[in-house]
């Protein structure tokens, strides 16, 4: 259905916040300052906009000049109501020490990644680093934390309900049903990539007889992994090719320091981190093909780049997969089954020939339409006003389930974790 202010011009104007105070680039962050803006420019009549973030945070500096959202810093007294709260499902637990929460309060939790939930266990990365497969991380999490799970399934069945928790694709969904023993509920909110309108210099555009592919994302632990095995199979690949990795992180200087330049075909170019106009003139005028997860893939698609498709960052098996992004199922932004006949060298191989062969850029087509379809501002705001305006999930409700009551063996464990670390 879709809302527009004169539908909901006759509401109680509503302050919204977004809670997800953060100092680094990521899909989240850069998920809630598009959709903030959105909501200010086309529906500030009906919401109030505030941002909860630390002083010097990533929201702080894309949002100096902007008056349409109110920016609060993290940990000062709130003193105007908070009637709506969007935050990452991740944020579960943080909600309670927020500053001017009220029990009247409405929350939506946005599920943003399959551990989003998980990833508040004491025991998370034990679990993490000692499973083998998803059978044996949901068999490890039940045997350790049985009474918090038994919480978070009563919070996650409630909150389905009411409208206080979507997930962004198939995958989240499965995870959690997975891991908590839910029963299936496909209630999606896809994330959201508002569209470029700006138009480059076509006399800019890439030329080079050389292959040109950029990696797009984060250079941090969970997505290391992902990257090396990327640059591991172009390597395998009989082509000269061009890597440009645009990012930054904490293992950038390991990344440089491991693989530099070693590759006879291959050439990578480390880029700094770019997001707008900068980011999308890059794509247009170097690159010919896109790869990423998350937000990152659709950067390229948006802009009519064909898009490739890689591996969830969880993922730990022997063979890896890629795929074209407009073959993506269940609005997965990352895959998660492997390559039954191929190796995945030879599958991403397969997807560069079918580049070179595609004459009529359909490929680039079909990965832009995918977009627009399913992930654009057209797809997703109207839908994400459609669940502010039928949430019925509070911070009572919270309470009421008991997620912040703790055993004295959870809090035993938590006071052992604080020193430890």
């Amino acid at each position: 259905m879709y809302y527009s202010q004169k539908t909901l011009f006759k509401l109680e104007k509503k302050n919204i916040f977004f809670y997800y105070p953060s100092k680094k680039v990521g899909g989240a962050q850069l998920l809630f300052l598009r959709l903030s803006l959105i909501l200010a420019r086309d529906y500030g009549s009906v919401f109030n906009i505030f941002i909860i973030d630390f002083p010097d945070g990533f929201y702080h500096q894309n949002l100096k000049s902007n008056s349409n959202i109110k920016l609060i810093d993290f940990g000062r007294e709130i003193n105007v109501s908070i009637d709506i709260l969007v935050t990452p499902l991740n944020f579960i637990y943080k909600v309670n020490d927020l500053e001017g929460i009220r029990r009247g309060t409405k929350i939506f939790f946005w599920d943003l990644h399959p551990h989003n939930l998980i990833s508040t266990s004491s025991f998370y990365r034990f679990i993490y680093k000692n499973m083998n497969s998803y059978k044996s991380l949901f068999s490890l999490y039940g045997t350790l934390e049985p009474f918090r799970k038994r919480k978070l399934k009563h919070f996650m069945d409630f909150a389905l309900d009411h409208g206080g928790v979507r997930f962004m694709c198939g995958f989240n969904m499965w995870f959690n049903t997975g891991v908590l023993g839910l029963e299936r509920k496909e209630e999606f909110l896809p994330i959201l990539l508002p569209s470029n309108p700006i138009v480059f210099n076509e006399n800019d555009k890439k030329n080079s007889s050389e292959l040109a592919i950029s990696w797009l994302g984060r250079v941090d632990e969970d997505k290391y992994e992902l990257l090396e095995r990327f640059i591991c199979d172009l390597s395998k690949i009989n082509r000269k090719i061009n890597l440009h990795i645009i990012g930054g992180g904490n293992r950038m200087n390991y990344l440089k320091s491991t693989y530099g330049n070693e590759f006879k075909l291959i050439t990578i170019f480390y880029e700094n981190t770019m997001i707008g106009d900068k980011l999308y003139k890059f794509l247009h005028d170097k690159i010919h093909i896109h790869f990423g997860i998350g937000t990152s893939v659709l950067e390229g698609a948006m802009r009519g780049i064909p898009s490739i498709l890689g591996m969830s960052a969880l993922y730990k098996g022997k063979k890896a997969n890629y795929k074209w992004l407009y073959n993506s199922e269940n609005k997965n932004l990352a895959i998660t089954d492997e390559s039954n006949e191929l190796s995945s060298h030879e599958v991403l191989n397969k997807l560069i020939n079918e580049f070179k062969l595609d004459k009529n850029n359909q490929i680039a087509k079909n990965c832009e339409n995918y977009y627009k379809i399913t992930h654009s501002e057209k797809a997703i705001v109207s839908n994400f006003i459609g669940v502010i305006n039928n949430l019925d999930f509070k911070y009572d409700d919270l309470l009421n389930i008991g997620l912040f009551d703790y055993s004295l063996l959870e809090i035993l464990i938590r006071k052992i974790k604080k020193t430890v670390k």
